[in-house]
């Protein structure tokens, strides 16, 4: 079914050209009943609005449509093809044939014809369009207008038998066209045959006498320029070689743009006239019938200025009966203070036997007064006709209204556009400036009228502002759509920051004419913004130092707590190393927390994703977070997940997200309390919760919990530790999965829930993961092993693991020595610090791979840095494994192993994936 439009449609080439239509900077109710008020003039004028989709045929109609077709809402189909059906099957081809001709012309399309009700009803419409197309030239859509004249044709016709009767053709001339419309009376006039059809103006033209051709031409010209009316004696030939008088006489229309239209006329044969006085007295008749046809006042004067004809129109405007105002007396229907000015042009043109115009104000028989404007046309003597004026009073009452408040409205403008701090300007489609406010000279030390005509190469202007200009100025144009610059400029002894907004305006067929740009001096508030930019990278890379730097410290505890747990204990020593472990483990998280919260801040974390099931991700970050669950005594409560539902996720971010998750219930909750974890289908996505019996959340926090910084109870007493970043993590890596998290808890004391959502992926047979299986590994064979690290606590602690596990170990306190001692050891592993003063791990790493036969010694990066950008790093300058501090001894054993396994032909880890820790 067709659409109704309803309110709020645009019809943009509804508007004329000189009213520069744009969407008015206002707030979004003002556009509306700026809007409003076109639907609503279109409604009042009987105008039914349609636009057709030329690529798909669709067409759209407004509820004026549906009533002038006498249909329903939503009954019409909605096509090219369903509205042609409502065509009368008389007019239907004729009608189809001239919207294809104006699509294929480029020109307005415009046609009357009759349409069938579905009552049976036949009526007359007057259709009008405007096509649109792509740069290609191809037609994408026609708008346009429809509007019932059914009553107008009736009127037309009934004149038509009039006229006829008394021997006149009527005509219409589409003048931006060229199209010519006449009736049976006019063919009959130029001598034509039933068959033969006049359409065009060259046709018709091809009728006049070759002697009068000439003028007819030049008459016709300039009412296409000028707008003049067409009045003219001239002959033609009939078909058979005859020749007869016509008479022809056409009114100019004007659009709203103030262009040449249409014209509307009559001619007659005046053969007999110009042969007898018989035939002037007929004449007569027929201008005065003429006359009192033309809408508005219509008058005569003979040629000394005496008024000798008033139209019926002017007693009905004035209520006073035509013949009281003849002769001179006609100036005591107008206002008094125009009675002088308006005397004073009508003798002026008497005594010049010339036209004229005067505008005035009449009374209208209520007493009031409306502006009419006159126009008197002198006809000079022609043998027996004697000279005189005919002319026509219009009334441009709300011409004269609307102009003012234009001019108002243009005043109001004017003010704003010169005492606005903004500069203003307006482009044409060559880039000129065709108009520039005053606030110009301010930034640039010109006057405004330096700019007008001219473009901003024209003007000076630096080649690459040039081309960034040009190139916005141009998409608005193209595109049709506002843009946004932001530029730099010296100005006044200082570069200075601006930023513009460019908005399309459109003429009246819908295209772009103008680029309107509104440019502001944003200087204070760009360096306002970047300052805190700044402040905010400053505050990131502050955060990304400090957990590197807290990560060196770390490395020996973790490695010396390990050498004493290695040592052998008593039970108490035992106990309080298990103290020392879980504080340790609780340091190396806050400090993994402030790398995730400075990486995601960066957009330096990259997500590695692969199909994975949900059970197996959950019942790792089970695992993780049993220790702190053991600890506080909680019960957990998890029956695990359908081992059907997959995810397409990075493994260890969403191990993170669920452990952290789980960890804060624990932190939150106290003693033996219950933790719940579940997992649910929920449409296409898989709902993760995780609830507690715990503290709960106040309603204000609900929304701000995953802020940074953020923490449930700030008081002494009730404090549970960490920096309040736990759950900022979660949520950018819950977003950047795809999924969302939220919230919920009934207030203080009620416990929390805190719920992911995340879309479910299926498994295909190609994209399983194959789950190697679990063996005893064998333990590593001893190694020759290199330590260098300026960090002497670091190297020692870790050597001492090192040799306890049965390995030789050697330190180096910087990048020379530790190249010396590799050259002179040739170790099989060598472990380096990144960060050593002078010659950085990197430029070690890089000199021992150019050395012969270190090609294959596995070397390890130890750095506090743990980003993709300082993994790539890494493997760049030939490092096969990048390890970040405190060092996973795990994954130390699992490097040893495998240099083991490199001796019994097992490929070396260069060879395969980098092992990450």
């Amino acid at each position: 079914m067709a659409q109704c439009w309803a309110r709020r449609t645009p019809f943009p080439f509804l508007f004329p050209p000189e009213m520069h239509y744009q969407p008015p900077p206002v707030d979004g109710a003002h556009a509306w009943a700026a809007e409003d008020r076109l639907r609503l003039a279109a409604e009042t004028a009987g105008l039914g609005l349609w636009t057709w989709d030329v690529a798909t045929s669709a067409v759209e109609w407004s509820l004026e449509c549906y009533a002038i077709h006498g249909m329903q809402p939503g009954t019409f189909e909605g096509s090219k093809e369903a509205f042609f059906e409502l065509v009368h099957p008389h007019d239907r081809g004729r009608t189809q044939a001239e919207v294809q001709a104006a699509i294929e012309q480029r020109r307005r399309y415009e046609s009357e014809f009759r349409i069938v009700c579905p009552d049976g009803t036949i009526r007359w419409v007057a259709n009008t369009g405007v096509a649109r197309y792509d740069p290609q030239g191809r037609c994408t859509s026609v708008l346009g207008t429809i509007q019932d004249i059914t009553a107008r044709r009736a009127t037309e016709t009934a004149l038509q038998v009039a006229l006829e009767a008394s021997g006149t053709g009527t005509f219409r001339w589409s003048i931006q066209t060229d199209a010519l419309w006449w009736d049976t009376a006019l063919d009959r006039l130029f001598g034509l045959e039933p068959d033969q059809v006049v359409r065009g103006l060259e046709e018709f033209i091809a009728r006049v006498h070759p002697e009068d051709r000439a003028e007819v031409i030049d008459r016709c010209n300039r009412c296409k320029v000028h707008g003049e009316d067409f009045e003219m004696e001239f002959r033609v030939v009939h078909p058979d070689g005859s020749i007869r008088w016509l008479y022809d006489r056409g009114r100019t229309f004007l659009d709203a743009a103030g262009r040449p239209q249409t014209m509307t006329g009559a001619c007659v044969d005046i053969t007999e006239r110009k042969q007898a006085e018989s035939a002037l007295r007929a004449s007569e008749v027929f201008y005065r019938q003429t006359l009192e046809s033309v809408p508005g006042l219509t008058f005569t004067t003979r040629e000394d200025g005496f008024c000798d004809y008033l139209s019926d129109q002017w007693s009905t405007f004035t209520g006073i009966p035509a013949h009281e105002h003849l002769g001179r007396d006609w100036v005591q229907a107008l206002h008094p203070d125009d009675r002088d000015r308006a005397r004073e042009a009508f003798e002026s043109a008497v005594a010049a036997k010339s036209n004229y115009t005067v505008e005035y104000r009449m009374r209208r028989h209520d007493g009031q007064y409306e502006w009419f404007k006159a126009q008197g046309h002198f006809i000079p003597g022609h043998g027996a006709l004697p000279a005189r004026w005919i002319g026509t009073v219009v009334n441009v009452h709300d011409l004269k209204e609307t102009e003012a408040a234009l001019r108002a409205r243009e005043r109001e403008l004017r003010t704003l556009t010169e005492s606005s701090p903004d500069v203003i300007v307006r482009f044409d489609r060559e880039l000129r400036h065709v108009f520039v406010s005053a606030a110009i000279e301010r930034i640039t030390g010109l006057p405004p009228s330096i700019f007008i005509g001219r473009t901003n190469r024209d003007l000076g202007m630096s080649p690459a502002l040039c081309d960034q200009w040009e190139a916005e100025i141009r998409r608005v144009f193209d595109e049709g759509s506002p843009g946004v610059s932001h530029f730099d400029m010296p100005t006044g002894g200082e570069t200075r920051h601006f930023i513009s907004s460019l908005v399309p305006e459109f003429d009246a067929h819908g295209q772009v004419e103008f680029a309107l740009c509104i440019t502001r001096d944003s200087t204070e508030a760009w360096r306002a913004q970047e300052a805190l930019r700044r402040a905010d990278r400053q505050k990131d890379d502050f955060l990304a130092t400090l957990a590197h730097e807290l990560r060196n410290p770390l490395a020996p505890l973790r490695t010396g707590l390990a050498v004493l747990q290695r040592s052998g204990s008593t039970p108490e020593q035992a106990h309080v190393q298990g103290i020392m472990e879980r504080q340790l483990d609780h340091m190396v998280r806050l400090v993994d927390e402030l790398l995730d919260v400075a990486r995601i801040s960066q957009g330096k974390v990259v997500l590695r994703r692969e199909l994975l099931p949900l059970d197996a991700v959950l019942n790792q970050a089970v695992e993780a977070a049993r220790p702190w669950l053991e600890t506080h005594g909680h019960a957990l409560i998890w029956d695990g997940a359908d081992p059907d539902w997959h995810i397409n996720a990075d493994a260890t971010r969403l191990v993170q997200v669920v452990g952290n998750l789980l960890n804060n219930a624990a932190k939150y909750t106290p003693a033996r309390g219950i933790v719940t974890l579940k997992a649910a289908l929920e449409g296409n996505e898989l709902r993760i919760s995780v609830e507690d019996t715990g503290v709960g959340l106040p309603p204000e926090l609900l929304e701000r919990v995953f802020e940074r910084f953020v923490q449930v109870d700030q008081h002494l007493e009730r404090a549970q530790g960490g920096l309040g970043i736990g759950l900022s993590v979660v949520k950018s890596l819950v977003e950047m999965h795809g999924g969302r998290v939220a919230a919920h808890s009934g207030g203080p004391g009620t416990g929390s829930r805190f719920t992911i959502w995340l879309p479910r992926a299926h498994k295909t047979p190609g994209n399983a993961i194959q789950v190697p299986p679990s063996g005893a590994a064998s333990g590593p064979a001893a190694q020759r092993v290199l330590i260098v690290d300026d960090n002497e606590d670091a190297a020692e602690t870790l050597a001492m693991v090192l040799e306890l596990e049965g390995h030789e170990t050697r330190r180096a306190c910087d990048g020379p020595s530790g190249l010396r001692e590799a050259e002179a050891w040739r170790p099989d592993i060598v472990f380096l610090d990144i960060g050593m003063p002078g010659m950085s791990g990197y430029e070690v790493a890089s000199r021992l791979r150019a050395l012969p036969g270190w090609q294959h010694t596995l070397l390890v990066a130890l750095t506090g840095w743990g980003t993709e950008q300082d993994r790539a790093r890494s493997v760049a300058a030939g490092f096969d494994v990048h390890l970040t501090k405190p060092v996973d001894l795990l994954a130390v054993e699992a490097l040893l192993t495998g240099v083991s396994g490199q001796a019994s032909g097992l490929p070396s880890s260069r060879s395969g994936n980098q092992l990450r820790a």
